[in-house]
């Protein structure tokens, strides 16, 4: 029996636990499974993060379920450049057609941004446009239930959205005004804020310039010229500020008293104090 027995403590040596292997590729797949959640986490998130811009997406394109807006979303073009050796920005809007005193153009404190404010044409909220739009038609009068309907809407409008021409909220309807919510276009580089006037000293920081519409069917059947109108604003980067020049020679006086006349002596003789005790 003794010949054909296998001593236990050399299988032993041979024999591994696999519970207790620790070799560097069985680590390596360790680390690998630990990676697994937090890429799998990553990837959730990132598609997460899709769905709510695509949501916040949608819901811009949606439509509106308010009763009124009064903001403009003019589009826009801009656009830089140097002029007199300085670099410039200019921001050209398609806006309504109406005066430029009704266009409030600012650039933002820092120069990073320019904002677009418009007053909005009174006759769009007029409460009395739809029977005016009648052009005498019989069917269509003051008590006809669209006319007081819209009289009614408009009369709410002015009364949350307008302001006096001082800023303040006023009673009298005809002397209000509703100004749009600011339209803001991030500039490419900080400007003045002081709109740039260019090289001529006539030319304003912005300027309204009608172009006319070349649309002969609505010529013909207008029977007049129309034109679109364009804001244009200009501004312009700030300049380096002009270092103040250093090293130069310059007297300052001694503590001790001037050193042409002596020095500490000197003081002696005005009448100061000697700084030595003689």
């Amino acid at each position: 029996m003794n010949g054909t027995f296998e001593d236990d403590s050399e299988a032993d040596e041979d024999f591994e636990d696999p519970d207790t292997l620790d070799s560097s590729g069985d680590e390596e797949v360790v680390k690998e499974d630990t990676k697994r959640p937090a890429k799998q986490a990553a990837r959730k998130k990132a598609v997460e993060e899709q769905a709510e811009d695509l949501t916040e997406q949608l819901s811009k394109m949606s439509v509106s379920s308010t009763r009124y807006s009064m903001d403009f979303k003019c589009p826009y073009i801009m656009y830089d450049y140097t002029e007199d050796d300085r670099e410039c920005v200019s921001v050209d809007f398609l806006v309504p057609n109406q005066h430029r005193r009704f266009f409030r153009i600012k650039v933002q404190p820092g120069g990073k941004a320019l904002e677009l404010e418009i007053v909005v044409p009174p006759i769009f909220y007029d409460k009395h446009r739809v029977l005016y739009a009648s052009n005498g038609d019989d069917d269509i009068n003051i008590n006809t239930n669209k006319v007081t309907a819209f009289a009614k809407a408009c009369k709410a409008i002015v009364k949350e959205k307008g302001q006096d021409l001082h800023g303040t909220t006023g009673d009298v309807e005809d002397e209000k005004e509703i100004i749009s919510a600011k339209q803001v276009i991030q500039l490419p580089f900080a400007v003045e804020e002081t709109l740039w006037c260019g090289i001529a000293n006539n030319r304003e920081g912005f300027e309204v310039i009608p172009v006319e519409n070349d649309d002969v069917v609505l010529f013909n059947e207008m029977r007049e010229a129309l034109c679109f109108f364009i804001l244009t604003v200009d501004m312009v980067k700030p300049e380096a500020t002009a270092r103040k020049p250093r090293g130069a020679m310059r007297k300052m006086v001694s503590p001790r008293g001037d050193v042409s006349r002596g020095g500490a002596a000197a003081m002696d003789e005005d009448g100061g104090e000697n700084q030595d005790g003689a």
